[in-house]
């Protein structure tokens, strides 16, 4: 159990990681050079040393980030600087306040719920609800009046839906074989059949997540769409986006999609894709949504994509979807004997673009230093990943 001074740590730790989300980092960096200064003071340099080597990974990798923060010597004379004396606002203003907090013994629960939060903004949802779970036993508490514990458990059902349906293949019939299989099967509340095509594709896998994180490229590959475009980037991988979809037969439809990621690598060996409609209100998570269409609404139930990476160029997808246009005109048994083709058509279209990646407009996105970020972070997961399984 950790002693009242690591624990001291742990939410200072926690502190420094919130303030670097806020993109705060001159106060991460006072947090976390006073957090480490007083471990040390309080337990000595070994001891401090011994129980940050003993942090999760996550949260050592957190820690590490923090401290290569810490500016060490100045550039201009070789020797070492203090962060405060570089940092501190001129009043001493910070030496004041810092002095009159009081740091508990134990963390509050609303620190250790900053932890769940920081894993959740990394895409770790898996984590996370493990966390969120333990944290309910301790203290006892659902935490149910936090909308962003239910929005995570929301994505989490999602996930576990898209996924559980992908393992155990219930009720699930066969309608095509190969290279590229596809199942159909009907499901409650919608006449309009659920698809599930998977096959093996030899590309790296950010190549191909990078044809489904382009969202406003997805009228040049998804048939009958004719236009896509995203509303809102809420985080770095969650989205509320746009498609307009010129069916045949039909009148033109449309659909507000919400759509997010989660790096289930470490946890499950995938990364996970949802989108789904969000449309029922006139806003979603305060976005305010297009209004006064001409077109009618469709309705996408579920839209999940589940990659697992074989090898560093090779891939295994599954790809689940339930797109209902909401007809009256034409019947659903025609529609969905033509889905089940469609549902084989875009396998094949996402395979081709994306084993035609190089020298492509999503290669030049994936360079493009505001997708940057994102794509690094991909690579590199997907790096440890394979590291971890022994694959090169």
């Amino acid at each position: 159990m950790a002693s009242a001074h690591q624990k001291k740590y742990l939410k200072k730790l926690a502190i420094a990681i919130d303030k670097y989300w806020e993109g705060d980092e001159k106060s991460a960096i006072i947090t976390i050079k006073q957090a480490e200064k007083d471990l040390e003071d309080n337990i000595g340099k070994q001891s401090a040393e011994n129980f940050q080597n003993s942090l999760e990974s996550w949260l050592k990798k957190w820690r590490e980030t923090l401290v290569g923060l810490i500016p060490q010597v100045n550039r201009h004379n070789s020797v070492a600087i203090d962060c405060f004396q570089e940092l501190r606002p001129p009043d001493d203003s910070f030496q004041t306040s810092e002095s009159d907090i009081i740091y508990p013994d134990e963390l509050l629960p609303e620190d250790e719920l900053s932890i769940v939060f920081t894993l959740y903004k990394e895409d770790k949802i898996v984590e996370a609800v493990e966390l969120l779970n333990s944290l309910r036993e301790k203290y006892q508490s659902t935490f149910e009046e936090n909308p962003i514990v239910n929005e995570i458990e929301c994505d989490y059902a999602d996930i576990r839906q898209v996924y559980r349906n992908a393992r155990e293949k219930i009720g699930w019939n066969n309608a095509s074989s190969g290279e590229i299989s596809v199942f159909y099967k009907s499901i409650p509340g919608t006449e309009s059949y659920s698809l599930m095509t998977e096959g093996v594709i030899e590309t790296p896998l950010f190549h191909f997540l990078s044809i489904i994180y382009e969202t406003d490229l997805h009228h040049t590959w998804l048939p009958f769409c004719t236009k896509s475009f995203t509303i809102a980037n809420l985080s770095r991988t969650r989205k509320i986006i746009f498609q307009e979809f010129n069916l045949p037969f039909l009148a033109v439809r449309h659909a507000c999609l919400y759509g997010y990621g989660a790096n289930m690598l470490q946890t499950d060996g995938a990364v996970v894709i949802i989108s789904k409609s969000c449309d029922r209100e006139e806003t979603f998570k305060g976005i305010k949504l297009p209004e006064n269409l001409k077109s009618k609404r469709a309705i996408v139930h579920i839209m999940g994509t589940i990659i697992r990476p074989i090898s560093l160029n090779k891939i295994h997808v599954t790809i689940i979807t339930n797109f209902d246009p909401v007809v009256k005109s034409l019947s659903y048994k025609i529609l969905n004997y033509f889905s089940k083709k469609l549902a084989k058509g875009i396998f094949k279209k996402m395979t081709k673009l994306a084993q035609n990646f190089e020298g492509s407009v999503y290669e030049e996105r994936m360079n493009n230093p505001e997708n940057k970020e994102f794509y690094d972070y991909i690579h590199q997961s997907h790096l440890e990943y394979l590291n971890t399984i022994g694959c090169k």
